[in-house]
């Protein structure tokens, strides 16, 4: 029962975040269509996914951090996800504040959809907290590590 209320509070906490989230935008949308400046707009859609991405992190992350084990960072998973899903996240910030063209700006800024984004911002964060592991075996290895399981 503690635990089915922990993840109670928490699927509270994150809808309202995301309610509210989308109120702001919605306001930021309409005073970009009045104003025409758009890189608010751009700065908060591509963020706010990195934001919630985190939040569904968070309640795994606060029982890890409660459990107080050692922490070590998943390099690899940090490297290998959260870094291509990071630049293609925050590519529509880098495209405005660069004058320079980078890799896949075109192809992501063309698209009449926001879902790549928007699906690579909410992985980011979430690999972001997700690649803090907490604990580690008695020799010492990463049990997050392939090498060391047994087949």
């Amino acid at each position: 029962m503690k635990r089915f209320l922990y993840y109670l509070v928490w699927l509270i906490i994150i809808s309202a975040v995301l309610v509210v989230g989308l109120q702001y935008q919605t306001r930021l949308q309409e005073e970009a269509e009045a104003t025409y400046h758009l890189i608010p707009v751009v700065q908060f859609m591509s963020v706010f996914p990195i934001v919630i991405g985190v939040f569904l992190r968070l309640p795994t992350f606060v029982l890890q951090v409660r459990a107080g084990t050692p922490w070590a960072v998943d390099w690899l998973k940090l490297v290998v996800i959260a870094l291509p899903a990071g630049y293609i996240a925050l590519l529509p910030i880098l495209y405005f504040a660069t004058e320079t063209v980078l890799p896949l700006a075109t192809i992501v800024m063309t698209m009449e959809s926001q879902t790549l984004t928007i699906t690579a911002g909410i992985i980011f964060g979430y690999v972001l907290l997700d690649s803090l592991k907490s604990g580690t075996q008695p020799n010492g290895k990463d049990p997050a590590d392939l090498r060391y399981r047994k087949e």
